[in-house]
């Protein structure tokens, strides 16, 4: 600094001195003021003090031009600020860099386009893709759908009543039970009376023996019919059993679509349970995001702290140069007294300055360590966050494997391009600004230089001429020792021309000062643009990275649409091969009614003959001994018909009960596939919903992501559909847990998020479920 103001001084004196040498030469002594103020005075020192008052005059020409080089200058670091902040350029003299940056801008703008152009070529290719998807095809499906469903309504309701006829047929079977236990108690009482008349006649005897052998005849009738009754009730029993073989056989290929039907609404509820996870996700991206630049502004800093240290040495080296130019200025100048009193003041003022440094050196200890300190608490913080960001990555593979899914993933497919390409627009904005902003830079920064290197001559040439005035004043002092009063005034005239040099060495210095911050700054800004580049070049593959996350993502959204569209005609399939079965046992059904209507009808006659035959016993009082074992006979026989009515009353019972399970089960999978098929439609119906609004809706972009404003009644609606998603996701995520021992393993995990379990709750758990 003191270097170069000396040159400064050398400079001014020098053209000092060549302005007074051309004046004294060309001034004669004709044109010296005779009648002045300055007549009295010799021609040298009129001479000199015309050429004061010119100098007088120039002054605030001087001073003018002065702060209009100053003003320029501020123009000038406000364009470095900008050069440094948005490109790699440094100095002003770096102009192949900046030329080479903005090729390198238009390259990865044109790069950029060239992306965007084949995006929107395949999302075109994707929309007609959908297009092509017939919706009457959708219509047909759902409406084989709702007969089938309308079918198995009208088979509940014959079940109901074939229900109801068996227990009024059960009713029937009780009654006639009675009606046989009172007949059969007839025949003893008949017994007594006999043992108690022992008087037979012959022609009684012949009566009872007539009569006894029409009733042999009518016993081996009532036994045939009886027999004839065995066989058909053994028809019916191998019919029931065949039946009940039937349906528990169907009982597997319908629970073949009841699986498929919970797979689907299990895939539809981790596919919410995914998109929560995939938004918890992004936020802890944007997270990792703001402690990554956190880290940047921190290592920004330390550069700063740094560079900050590395200026206050150079102060310090400076300050110790001040110094021993002072202690050469007072060996110099110990005539002058005021000279004294201002080194004096510039002691003061170094002292506080190295008080105010080794105060500033101070708080930048403080800073480092508060910036150490927050340093580890974010590295604490980094890892916490690592931690949940690898179990939630472990979930979100998880789910991943199960979702088959193909809307949602589209509707985001569509919005992320839209975004991209918003963005990408954002971008190619910038940078044509930019590089107007830079053309702009470019032309005053070499107005500025142009300036600045003829203010640094102008001053050369004044410490030149005021050297030269120095040296003549000595000169002028020597010769004219006898004109004391004209001394006094050149040495006030000398006197303010120091004045005058200080405060242009002062200028001097600040202008230096200035011009050292200007390029510190611009060397931060530098930096900054380097980071800047890097994070273009991270943002670029990160782009295409997610390009070609969507394309995979796209193939196998339709991989999984064709899958859907198989399951589907499967499913439908299934469930008219369950309505045939339906029917069939329906008619089954029917035919064991029938069957039981006619049994009922058989039992009905032998009530009657029985009644008619108990009415002969009572004629028949008078009967022998022989007619009693014919009695004892009948009797046995009643036990035998009773004990086997009894036994097929209780398999009757039986099939009812089973034929009671088989209709609970079939609602059972019934209510399944209508919960199903309104899940699925829910979902058909939303996805329809869904593309629509995407193509309407027009997102406004910001620098993170776009985000849609809604009315508060649709985000309630819409808060209250995700709770109900959430509470259907864990709902079957804790069945299929309980159900699915073989898949127990995997569900563990998800388990354990969605409850917030410990590692004790989780044995107690799985010792419980063993």
């Amino acid at each position: 600094m003191f270097k170069q103001l000396s040159q400064i001084g050398k400079n001014l004196t020098d053209e000092l001195a060549k302005g007074l040498n051309e004046e004294l030469s060309g001034i004669n002594t004709e044109q010296l003021d005779q009648n002045g103020p300055y007549a009295d005075l010799p021609g040298d020192v009129q001479i000199k003090l015309r050429k004061f008052e010119k100098y007088e005059q120039k002054y605030p020409l001087l001073l003018q031009a002065y702060k209009n080089e100053k003003l320029k200058t501020e123009k000038v670091e406000q364009l470095q600020k900008v050069l440094s902040e948005c490109t790699p350029v440094s100095d002003l003299s770096d102009v192949e860099s900046l030329q080479s940056y903005f090729g390198n801008v238009n390259q990865k703008i044109d790069i950029l386009n060239g992306e965007v152009k084949r995006l929107t070529v395949e999302n075109s290719k994707l929309s007609q893709d959908l297009a092509k998807v017939d919706p009457q095809e959708l219509e047909t499906v759902k409406k084989e759908l709702e007969k089938s469903v309308a079918e198995v309504e009208d088979a509940k309701k014959e079940v109901g009543t074939l229900t109801q006829e068996i227990s009024t047929q059960n009713q029937l079977i009780e009654s006639f039970k009675s009606k046989i236990q009172e007949l059969a108690s007839a025949p003893i009482s008949a017994e007594n009376a006999t043992t108690q008349s022992q008087e037979p006649t012959e022609p009684a005897q012949a009566n009872a023996s007539q009569s006894s052998g029409s009733s042999k005849k009518k016993n081996q009738k009532k036994k045939k019919a009886k027999n004839s009754n065995n066989n058909d009730n053994s028809q019916n029993q191998s019919n029931i059993s065949n039946a009940v073989t039937s349906e528990t056989q169907s009982e597997a290929p319908a629970s073949e679509p009841s699986q498929t039907a919970k797979d689907i609404t299990e895939a539809i509820t981790l596919r919410v349970k995914l998109d929560t996870l995939q938004a918890d996700y992004d936020k802890l991206k944007v997270d990792y995001e703001s402690l990554a630049t956190t880290k940047e502004e921190l290592a920004k800093l330390k550069i700063a702290i740094k560079t900050k240290d590395e200026e206050l040495e150079n102060v310090r080296d400076m300050l110790r140069n001040v110094g021993n130019d002072l202690v050469d200025a007072q060996d110099k100048l110990k005539s002058n007294r005021e000279v004294a009193s201002e080194v004096n003041n510039l002691k003061l003022e170094l002292e506080s300055l190295r008080s105010n440094n080794s105060d500033n050196l101070k708080s930048y200890e403080l800073k480092q360590s508060e910036l150490n300190n927050e340093i580890g608490s974010l590295k604490k913080t980094e890892s916490s966050l690592r931690q949940t960001i690898t179990q939630k990555e472990k979930i979100i593979s998880y789910l991943e494997n199960q979702v088959k899914e193909y809307g949602a993933k589209e509707s985001d497919y569509k919005n992320e391009i839209e975004l991209q390409k918003k963005g990408n627009s954002t971008i190619a904005k910038r940078l044509e600004s930019q590089n107007k902003e830079t053309e702009k830079w470019r032309n005053e920064s070499k107005k500025n230089n142009g300036n600045l290197e003829n203010y640094i001559k102008e001053n050369g040439k004044l410490s030149e001429r005021l050297e030269v005035l120095q040296e003549k004043l000595e000169t002028l002092q020597n010769l004219k020792s006898n004109s004391n009063d004209q001394v006094e005034t050149i040495k006030k005239q000398c006197e303010e021309l120091s004045f005058r040099l200080k405060d242009a060495n002062k200028k001097i210095i600040s202008l230096e000062d200035e011009l050292n911050e200007n390029a510190n700054f611009l060397q931060e800004r530098n930096r900054e643009s380097t980071t800047m580049r890097k994070m273009l070049n991270e943002l670029q593959s990160d782009r295409s990275n997610r390009l070609k996350e969507l394309e995979s993502k796209l193939e196998y959204a339709l991989e999984e649409k064709s899958k859907v569209e198989n399951d589907m005609q499967m499913e439908l399939t299934k469930e008219s091969q369950d309505l045939k079965q339906l029917k069939q046992k329906y008619s089954q059904l029917q035919s064991v009614n029938h069957d039981q209507l006619i049994k009922i009808e058989q039992y009905s006659a032998e009530v009657e003959e029985l009644k008619s035959t108990f009415e002969r016993m009572k004629r028949s009082n008078s009967v022998s001994q022989e007619d009693t074992t014919e009695l004892d006979t009948i009797v046995k026989s009643l036990r035998e018909a009773l004990a086997k009515s009894e036994k097929k009353q209780r398999e009757i019972m039986n099939t009812n009960v089973e034929l009671k399970e088989l209709n609970n089960d079939l609602n059972r999978k019934f209510d399944r596939l209508s919960k199903n098929y309104k899940n699925l439609s829910l979902q058909m119906s939303k996805n329809k919903d869904l593309t629509p609004k995407s193509a309407r809706t027009s997102p406004h972009p910001t620098r993170s992501s776009s985000f849609v404003q809604e009315t508060p009644n649709s985000a309630a609606s819409s808060t209250q559909s995700e709770v109900d998603e959430k509470i259907a996701y864990i709902r079957n995520v804790l069945l299929g847990f309980l159900e699915q021992k073989e898949q127990r393993d995997q569900l563990l995990p998800v388990v354990t998020t969605l409850l917030q379990l410990d590692s004790k709750d989780e044995k107690r758990l799985l010792l419980s479920l063993k």
